[in-house]
């Protein structure tokens, strides 16, 4: 379980998505990037305004975790225990009231830090009303049995 203090109080909105990376100390923290839906659907502007590359916002937020920080995020001292994978990555799948992460490595000698970032990053971007157990799935058929964030969602 993590040391994590009160929940971070961030919010996305239409056009943002949280992703969750590690701090110095190994503590799950919340990122908020650009994400694929715009927040105003009638603008037509900007990148947002193209098609999502995911069916959902947790596909689109799981992708960009896997492809690690950003320079920005980099410089706040913030890393990720995950292996980079530009690989697509399909969207979770919902069944008996958990979400499935299939990727495209094994997952069961993944850091718990490691786990906790998919799982946060991809509980959190899906409806509050969905029970947010995350099993995740990977090569070499290795399955971490399902799990809730440790971190809650603001």
């Amino acid at each position: 379980m993590f040391e994590v203090g009160d929940p971070a109080r961030i919010k996305g909105e239409g056009g943002t998505m949280l992703l969750y990376l590690v701090d110095r100390e190994g503590r799950l923290t919340p990122v908020l990037r650009p994400g694929p839906f715009p927040a105003d659907p009638g603008s037509g502007t900007g990148p947002a305004s193209k098609a999502p590359l995911y069916d959902t916002p947790a596909g689109f937020a799981l992708s960009a975790l896997l492809r690690g920080p950003t320079g920005a995020e980099l410089a706040a001292s913030l890393h990720t225990e995950l292996p980079l994978a530009f690989a697509p990555v399909r969207d979770p799948e919902r069944k008996d009231g958990l979400l499935t992460v299939t990727l495209p490595f094994p997952v069961t000698a993944l850091s718990e830090a490691a786990r906790g970032q998919i799982v946060c990053t991809v509980a959190h971007a899906q409806p509050l009303d969905v029970d947010a157990r995350v099993v995740l799935a990977g090569q070499s058929n290795s399955i971490v049995p399902a799990q809730e964030c440790p971190v809650p969602a603001s």
